[in-house]
């Protein structure tokens, strides 16, 4: 069985509830899925330096504007630097610098939204 951990950084109800309900699609599927929920950026540095932690997804739209900070830490991290980053951006709001810092993919909501199947399997 495949088993991906994920981090979710948002305060977006119903992007929470679409990876969720992708997550137990996945598993029935035999793709183990396991998310964890951060509220705020502290807390998922916290959570994605664990070695067991395959992928980060990060609202900026969620009030969240030190995302660049956080996914450069990310980086930073000794054994963080192949994890996935994804990035949920509204328009073209400081996607420049947060793929400087490091961020694998940029999305808006809808796009991955539609995709959301896809990317929790990578």
């Amino acid at each position: 069985m495949n088993t991906r951990r994920i981090v979710l950084v948002t305060n977006d109800g119903d992007l929470k509830l679409n990876v969720k309900i992708s997550a137990m699609t996945l598993t029935k599927l035999n793709c183990q899925v396991t998310i964890d929920e951060a509220n705020d950026l502290a807390e998922a540095l916290r959570i994605s330096a664990s070695p067991d932690v395959d992928m980060v997804i990060v609202d900026t739209t969620g009030g969240f504007r030190e995302v660049a900070g956080l996914i450069s830490s990310i980086r930073n991290e000794a054994g963080s630097r192949t994890k996935k980053v994804i990035a949920l951006c509204g328009t073209d709001e400081n996607r420049q610098d947060i793929f400087k810092a490091g961020c694998d993919s940029i999305f808006t909501k809808e796009e991955f939204r539609k995709a959301i199947n896809n990317i929790l399997q990578l």
